[in-house]
């Protein structure tokens, strides 16, 4: 058995036990590992240690039983292995930015907040180790216009995105100096939506927009994390897993607006989708 398969299992494991009284010694059997050994190779492959990973795990499971159920707060803390109330609060404070309590009034539905499960794609593509070391910019403010619609995590009704604009460019705009292409995704806020809000825009400095289906949006100066990019154009959500849950968490920087960019230097709808080229920035609170 390889180690990503070995450490894959005892994910696998943890997953299937959030709600039981399991140890990290019990995943480390699960892995054919020491205890010592499974540690440091969980850590390696994963960035994060067994502990901290099911804790995690176990707060954004908590959280939505919150959401959509009606259970006893310390209820669910008891149900997901917290021993008391008050132990429970702190942790989902440090996790969500919410008390509990907020969390179930509030029902955010940003995906950003809660780690998702690490699969066997993720221990794939954290190894390939291209997006690993953000550069921090400063960026000034930017305009961008373009095409926005809902999406649901689909890269093909991105790309659908990404042709029509391409089609509007040429039949409305010509040959007008354009700076770069960016996609801009949008994270809801609100209960009452699902999906994310997806923008297939170019950056421009002035452009006669108005009588055509493009829309404009202007950025203030931000703070960013520049995460580069090479690769399937599938690894992208990957990528933003692994920064949002992973990187962030380590990196002792705080989100800002729910946004990030993807920047390219071309349309991405024209280009090979499993040699992308982009690089992601990631808003930082101030």
């Amino acid at each position: 058995m390889s180690q990503v398969d070995a450490i894959f299992q005892a994910i696998e494991f943890m997953e299937a036990n959030l709600k039981q009284e399991i140890s990290i010694a019990d995943a480390a059997s699960q892995a054919g590992y020491s205890l010592y050994h499974f540690c440091r190779l969980f850590n390696a492959l994963t960035h994060h240690t067994p502990y901290d990973y099911l804790v995690r795990r176990r707060l954004s499971g908590s959280a939505r039983e919150l959401a959509e159920t009606r259970k006893k707060i310390v209820d669910i803390a008891f149900a997901y292995r917290f021993n008391n109330a008050e132990t429970f609060s702190r942790a989902f404070k440090r996790l969500s930015g919410l008390q509990p309590k907020q969390w179930r009034r509030i029902k955010p539905r940003d995906r950003r907040l809660l780690m998702h499960r690490i699969n066997r794609s993720h221990l794939l593509s954290i190894q390939q180790g291209d997006y690993l070391k953000p550069s921090l910019e400063d960026r000034p403010a930017f305009q961008v216009i373009g095409l926005m619609s809902r999406i649901s995590n689909d890269r093909h009704a991105v790309i659908e995105l990404w042709e029509a604009l391409a089609g509007e460019i040429k039949a409305h705009l010509g040959s007008q100096q354009r700076l770069g292409y960016c996609g801009v995704q949008y994270y809801p806020q609100t209960r009452n939506v699902s999906s994310n809000f997806y923008m297939a825009a170019i950056v421009a400095e002035s452009a006669d927009f108005q009588t055509t289906p493009l829309v404009a949006k202007t950025f203030p100066p931000l703070r960013l994390a520049a995460f580069p990019h090479q690769g399937p154009a599938g690894r992208l959500e990957l990528a933003r897993d692994y920064i949002y849950h992973t990187w962030l968490p380590r990196s002792g920087e705080r989100l800002g607006p729910a946004f990030d960019i993807e920047f390219y230097s071309e349309n991405p709808a024209l280009g090979d989708p499993e040699r992308i080229r982009t690089t992601l920035y990631i808003p930082l609170g101030c």
